[in-house]
């Protein structure tokens, strides 16, 4: 099994293949035989789908508990947003087997449990499929505009090879070429600043102004590569610690609040180096740090920290004090390449939520070792 990002995909693909075919004893097989190269990735997300492929094949052939067993590690992590489809997947065969146990309390609860993964799911494509509604509304409305401007150019245009032919046709053609002049940069103007909002909005989350995902791995990936120097790169990724139950206790209101918030206060306190900072998931947000080496990082992590016990929730969350888990890894660790340096902050990170959040956690400084975090 190769050890890439990559390569994991058609096995996945191959294994349901089998999980739908009803060759459960063939998925299990398969999954035994390249667990152990999938695991060594340290990838979240291809973990959730090989787990719940073989919950599914063992909940098929009967072996309940042994499914639950396979599912119940994804569920105690129902913060890993961006992983939330396979969160659905598991909290949906986990409220199946609670029904066959006769369990019917707790097959209703995770039931829920799946649907309001599903809801949250469903708002945040809404979200991404109206900011491109919106953009391509307006890059329509740019094309007409830019349409009119020309048909308007070709009238000036003729106008002045009429007055061309008059006695006052010098007067009239510097009119008109000036009005020319100033009607062309005006719409240019006007073009550049709805393509500085498409930019914006193809680059930015639509929710807190920061940086998205694409554009954090496009800015990133363009600052690796530039570095042509010996000065560390360093990524830090942190997650809100217990934004779900905020959401589940005060209301999605509230947790857009201090997800808002807790963007005000990275901006306005932006490390002088700072490459990107991101929102890359529900309550997950990633820093890449030009200059700086790990030990630097895990300081500013502390300060971030204090920003955000020091943000005032008494009117919306009763005084609630917020806190996040980190994650440090920069590449004088793991060298310099975009997807090392991820699975390195991001396992620092779940090392972190493990110890009991509102902890910082640096990637380990032995080479190859993964098992306990500095």
């Amino acid at each position: 099994m190769p050890n890439t990002l990559y390569t994991v995909e058609p096995f996945l693909i191959w294994t349901r293949y089998l999980l739908d075919s009803g060759q459960y004893e063939a998925v299990l097989a398969a999954v035994r035989r390249y667990e152990q190269a999938i695991e060594a990735l340290n990838y979240f997300y291809y973990w959730v789908v090989l787990k719940n492929i073989e919950a599914q094949a063992l909940y098929a052939l009967g072996q309940f508990e042994q499914a639950e067993a396979k599912v119940d590690p994804i569920l105690v992590r129902p913060e890993m947003a961006d992983y939330s489809e396979g969160m659905v997947a598991a909290a949906a065969l986990k409220a199946k087997i609670r029904k066959q146990q006769n369990d019917y309390e707790q097959a209703y609860h995770w039931q829920q449990v799946a649907l309001e993964s599903e809801k949250s799911q469903n708002r945040l494509a809404a979200t991404k499929q109206l900011a491109v509604n919106n953009a391509q509304a307006s890059l329509r409305q740019a094309d007409e505009e830019l349409r009119l401007l020309s048909n308007h150019q070709a009238l000036l245009a003729n106008q002045l090879a009429r007055a061309e032919q008059n006695v006052i046709g010098t007067y009239l053609l510097i009119a008109l070429a000036a009005s020319l002049v100033l009607i062309t940069v005006f719409s240019i103007r006007k073009l550049q600043r709805q393509q500085q909002l498409l930019a914006r909005l193809a680059s930015t989350d639509s929710l807190t102004g920061l940086d998205n995902r694409r554009q954090f791995m496009q800015v990133t990936q363009q600052a690796l590569r530039s570095n042509d120097t010996e000065e560390p790169l360093s990524l830090i990724m942190f997650d809100l610690d217990n934004l779900k139950w905020i959401n589940d206790n005060f209301g999605h209101q509230s947790g857009d609040w201090v997800l808002c918030e807790v963007s005000k206060n990275l901006t306005a306190r932006l490390a002088e180096r700072t490459v990107s900072c991101a929102r890359v998931g529900g309550e997950e947000f990633v820093l890449c740090l030009a200059g700086t080496d790990v030990n630097e990082a895990l300081a500013y992590c502390h300060e971030i920290q204090s920003w955000l016990a020091g943000i005032d929730t008494k009117t919306k969350l009763d005084g609630l004090q917020l806190s996040a888990s980190f994650g440090v890894c920069d590449s004088n660790q793991v060298g310099k390449q975009l997807d090392t340096l991820l699975s390195g902050a991001d396992f620092a990170m779940y090392k972190a939520k493990k110890a009991g959040r509102h902890q910082v956690v640096k990637y380990p400084m032995e080479q190859g070792s993964k098992e306990e975090a500095i």
